[in-house]
């Protein structure tokens, strides 16, 4: 049966092994007549409209500072010259049409649309840096809430990364009814020269929209958790040290120590003082969450696989035994075996999200 798109108010979110996601506000851009479904052809118009969109330079081609998404640009960059051409973006997300058009009749309509009741996903601008304009990705459970909340941070070694590195973890989220906020923050790369104190200030600043517009958006600020990863791990680790509303934390192979870094490869000395401004001792305690922690410190969700050569897992290890010295509730998952990005490997990834799922719901008060 056709209905409007915008009638649904849910996102594509489909239980596949390659789950789709598609936002309300992407679906309806795609809808050209509002008919409720959409043609391969409104699909492909979509995208190139989004590459003249995307081309700032008007010179045919986009380079990583034109679309940021560095996993997506390596795929769609074929001959690896650096740049994509209109058919190369249209070629990233061709493949995709075929993961929404789940009885392939050409169309995504109907069931396809609402086959899961997934979530509506906003971005808007929390911060205004130096003219830049920093956004968030906000994904919203269906229902009318309150919702418990997560706001994650991506990695990417502080200079890389951007909000889409979670994007399936925080719109799984949703299915349990907890809505997410995917930031996005300054980097220490040639574009922002960011510095620890820019990263975690954005950080912090985000966690401050969120507090502010909790009644807008039925966040349940009793009910608020901070996640991140790798780099993003260090950021939220921090960032979740002194946020008094901060009840749940999931770390995934962070780099919660600077001064203790073990056989970690990551970051290195140059970064170092670029980023955090010295390798002097205090200067490094002052960096670390592992020095930072609060009296009575949410409970904390750890995961870091025990190959990890990126970040030393003796890191997590310790962390952990410092979050229970100081009377935090922790569960350690090492992951035998795994690298870092644990968050990106298919069967990794699966754990890291059942993990992830159970413990919020339980901090939460959540029946999965």
């Amino acid at each position: 049966m056709k209905q409007s798109i915008t009638a649904a108010v849910i996102a594509l979110f489909l239980a596949s092994s390659a789950q789709a996601v598609m936002s309300l506000t992407m679906a309806e851009g795609m809808d050209q007549n509002g008919d409720g479904q959409i043609t391969s052809k409104e699909y492909a118009l979509y995208y190139d409209l989004d590459f003249d969109r995307r081309d700032r330079g008007d010179d045919g081609v986009l380079t990583p500072k034109e679309f940021t998404n560095e996993n997506l640009f390596r795929i769609g960059d074929r001959n690896q010259d650096s740049q994509l051409t209109r058919d190369e973006f249209q070629r990233i997300y061709t493949r995709k049409f075929a993961q929404y058009d789940t009885n392939q009749d050409g169309l995504i309509a109907g069931a396809e649309i609402e086959r899961v009741l997934g979530c509506v996903t906003q971005t808007v601008v929390y911060s205004n840096r130096d003219g830049k304009e920093l956004t968030l990705d906000i994904d919203l459970p269906s229902g009318d809430g309150p919702f418990p909340v997560v706001v994650w941070v991506h990695g990417g070694g502080w200079t890389s990364g951007d909000s889409s590195a979670f994007v399936k973890f925080s719109q799984a989220m949703t299915l349990q009814g907890i809505a997410g906020v995917r930031i996005n923050y300054r980097l220490a790369n040639a574009t922002d020269a960011a510095t620890l104190e820019d990263s975690l200030s954005d950080v912090l600043t985000s966690i401050e929209w969120v507090r502010s517009n909790a009644e807008t958006y039925h966040f349940d600020m009793k009910r608020f958790g901070i996640s991140g990863a790798s780099a993003g791990g260090h950021l939220s680790a921090l960032a979740a040290q002194q946020t008094p509303e901060c009840i749940a934390y999931v770390g995934y192979c962070g780099g919660y120590d600077m001064l203790n870094r073990g056989d970690s490869s990551w970051p290195s000395a140059g970064l170092l003082r670029r980023f955090l401004g010295g390798t002097d001792e205090a200067t490094l305690k002052a960096s670390s969450p592992i020095w930072q922690i609060r009296q009575s410190p949410p409970d904390t969700l750890l995961l870091h696989g025990t190959a990890d050569n990126i970040i030393d897992p003796d890191i997590a290890i310790r962390f952990a035994e410092a979050l229970r010295s100081q009377g935090g509730t922790v569960k350690l998952v090492l992951l035998e075996g795994a690298s870092h990005g644990i968050c990106h490997q298919p069967q990794l990834k699966r754990q890291c999200l059942a993990e992830s799922e159970a413990f919020l719901c339980r901090v939460f008060g959540i029946a999965p």
